[in-house]
């Protein structure tokens, strides 16, 4: 009974670790998606004002 308590607790522990690198990896990909979207935005917008220099005398 004691070996098995001890199976399941390294069970659990390697499954901890598993999702917490999980997580983590998640975590970052999130973020990188998000500067993605940043960097579209500020692109997106300098391109509108590029197009808009004319319109700055009206």
């Amino acid at each position: 009974m004691a070996q098995s308590i001890e199976e399941i607790k390294k069970q659990l522990q390697e499954q901890m670790e598993f999702n917490k690198k999980l997580v983590e990896r998640m975590d970052q990909q999130s973020m990188s998606h998000i500067r993605e979207i940043q960097e579209t935005r500020k692109q997106l917008a300098a391109a509108q004002e590029k197009k808009k220099w004319w319109e700055f005398w009206k």
